[in-house]
């Protein structure tokens, strides 16, 4: 990127949808004047006590930026990503007989989404598959957005700031892959299903800056798949059936909006989401606040869903659930079994605790208090879904407080920055990990970088083999060190006193980026 240092005091790297918060008046000019430019939103909260905006940018070609005055530059950059760059790639799995009518099971009340058994058309079967797909091109920026914040810090413009250029890091997307068809072992068929699975050519949206979908047509039937219990387990087992499985290269996350409940499920090198609020996700980039903002009940009891904030008077609020808040609450999973599929434990605070992720709406909203979910108020024995409301008082403390759990901890952030999903560097070789669970020896030529102890009780330990001055040459513990492709971490005094805790998994990260999950 080619950024003139004498003309720009500031210059921030974005990703490709920049989500840029600002508390100075004094920048509102320049915001609005960007605001007439395409795929630029500005968005106002005139409290004076708390002034804030937020601007959406959505990149359409490289090198484009955002200029706010003569001091401030955010650049947006599509470097070309190399072959042999690890990359993520985006799947709408679809039952044997969705073509039948049975893709979408949805209750009454579903009004914009009928259910599909009634629908002859071929047609509108196919302009449904497209708004979902739609609806799934634009989320991929939501997210990778959210996971670029959570991650590098989000974007803030202040001349508070110290000046000069910060790199981002973050995934990518896949769009090189081809259409593939396989025959299932007459072993794992299924009765009523398909004999054959297919995979999809890259689907590239009208927009073609969108990251691109495959769409995977599955063996089993929409009602087996309800029934599946392991759903990364069995996607993972067909795209190993596909030739698609490359754990070095190419993660999978896959979308389901086939079922009336919520699923999460990520397993090694695959994740799965399956929700009946896919549809109700961002269709278009002038969509995303107004789908995280919307304060229109919810109905669907089947969905991940909190009590939201709606109003708020003196410490008095008015609850209720949400469309705008089940979409950030989804988008939060996605993130979340993102971090899952990063090889990121569960953590006791931050967005990969076992309930993290739902506000992730806070990084869209320049009212961060609006739509706010509360996790406390589900104790009131009300009906969750529906046109009720409850009252509470809510304090500012506890309103900041949960606004702060919207981020990767320390450790999940330090694990993250190892991995070669996130933080690419050209290497000739990745290095295999081997871990001897009768010997308590973690192996791995490239050295170790970092092993995390997860406790039963969800509470990770870890231990950083780098030394104090940041040099990753040797391993040091305590003053132990040994060599670099062998290291007996049981036999470390800390590393014994930190497994008096029962360990259910060993998480390992190495310094050439590879990282494990080593089971008890």
């Amino acid at each position: 990127m080619n950024i003139d240092e004498k003309s720009f005091g500031r210059n921030y790297f974005t990703p490709q949808l920049a989500i840029i918060r600002c508390n100075e008046k004094k920048f509102l000019p320049f915001a609005e004047e960007n605001a007439k430019n395409f795929f630029c939103e500005l968005h106002v909260s005139h409290n004076d006590e708390d002034f804030c905006f937020v601007v959406y940018k959505l990149f359409t070609e490289s090198k484009d930026a955002l200029n706010f005055g003569s001091h401030h530059k955010f650049s947006y950059c599509q470097a070309e990503v190399p072959d042999e760059r690890p990359r993520i790639r985006l799947y709408i799995a679809l039952p044997s007989d969705w073509r039948c009518g049975n893709l979408w099971t949805m209750t009454s009340d579903y009004s914009t989404w009928k259910r599909l058994a009634v629908i002859a058309s071929g047609t509108s079967l196919k302009e449904l598959v497209k708004d979902c797909l739609q609806r799934v091109h634009i989320s991929a920026l939501v997210v990778q957005a959210i996971f670029d914040s959570l991650l590098n810090g989000p974007l803030i413009l202040s001349d508070k700031l110290n000046s000069g250029i910060k790199k981002r890091y973050n995934y990518v997307y896949d769009s090189n892959w081809q259409c593939k068809f396989a025959v299932i072992p007459n072993e794992e068929r299924s009765y009523s299903g398909s004999s054959t699975i297919n995979l999809s050519e890259p689907i590239i949206s009208d927009a073609e800056y969108l990251p691109q979908i495959a769409l995977l047509n599955l063996d089993k039937t929409a009602s087996s798949l309800f029934t599946e219990n392991h759903l990364a387990r069995y996607i993972s087992n067909r795209l190993e059936i596909l030739g698609e499985i490359d754990p070095y290269r190419l993660l999978h996350l896959v979308f389901i909006p086939a079922f009336l409940v919520d699923k999460f499920e990520t397993k090694r090198n695959v994740t799965v989401i399956k929700s009946p609020l896919i549809p109700y996700l961002p269709s278009a980039f002038n969509n995303i606040h107004q789908c995280l903002s919307s304060v229109e009940s919810l109905h669907i009891s089947g969905c991940r869903s909190l009590w939201r904030i709606t109003k708020i008077n003196n410490d008095r609020a008015e609850l209720r659930h949400t469309i705008g808040g089940g979409s950030a609450s989804l988008l939060g999973a996605v993130v979340h079994e993102l971090g899952h599929l990063f090889k990121l434990p569960h953590s006791t605070e931050g967005i990969m605790s076992i309930r993290g992720g739902d506000n992730v709406q806070v990084l869209f909203l320049a009212k961060t208090i609006h739509n706010l979910g509360i996790m406390a108020a589900n104790n009131f024995g009300m009906d969750l879904y529906g046109n009720s409301a409850i009252y509470m008082n809510i304090d500012r403390v506890t309103i900041l407080e949960i606004i702060a759990q919207n981020r990767f901890d320390d450790i999940s952030r330090t694990f993250l920055s190892l991995s070669f999903f996130i933080r690419w560097i050209p290497r000739k070789a990745i290095h295999a990990i081997i871990y001897n669970s009768k010997n308590h020896i973690v192996i791995s030529k490239a050295g170790i970088a970092i092993i995390i102890f997860v406790s039963s009780c969800g509470k990770p330990f870890h231990v950083d083999f780098r030394t104090n001055s940041g040099n990753y040459n040797h391993l040091q513990c305590s003053g132990f060190i040994n060599v670099r492709d062998e290291h007996e971490i049981f036999k470390v005094p800390t590393v014994v006193k930190i497994l008096k805790f029962p360990a259910d998994q060993i998480l390992v990260a190495t310094l050439d980026g590879n990282s494990m999950v080593c089971e008890k």
